[in-house]
C-alpha cells in the first residue's frame, strides 16, 4: 500500500473514519440496498477511455437521460433520480 491513512467508505458506524494503521473493510463488490435498489443503483463505465460528465450528484434524473460518456458510449439513468446523492 502507498498511502498515509485510507477513509472508510463502507456504511455502518465506520463510515467516514480515517485509518492509520490496518485496512478499510473489503469491497464485497454489492452495493447496500436503499429505496429497494442495490446494484442497479450503480453505474459503471461501458469501455476504457476518457469520462464527460454531464449530471452531478443531486441531480434530478430521469429514467434514459444521459449522465456521462466513456469513450463516446453513452451512460444513462437506468432509472428515475437513479444517482441523486
Amino acid at each position: 500500500m502507498n498511502c498515509h491513512a485510507v477513509i472508510e467508505t463502507y456504511r455502518g458506524h465506520r463510515l467516514g473514519r480515517v485509518i492509520w494503521q490496518g485496512s478499510a473493510e473489503s469491497d464485497t463488490g454489492i452495493p447496500d440496498q436503499i429505496a429497494g435498489r442495490d446494484a442497479e443503483r450503480v453505474l459503471r463505465a461501458p469501455a476504457d477511455g476518457e469520462l464527460w460528465t454531464y449530471a452531478e450528484i443531486g441531480d434530478h434524473l430521469e429514467t434514459g437521460q444521459l449522465v456521462a460518456e466513456v469513450a463516446q458510449q453513452a451512460v444513462r439513468a437506468p432509472f428515475r433520480e437513479c444517482c441523486a446523492g
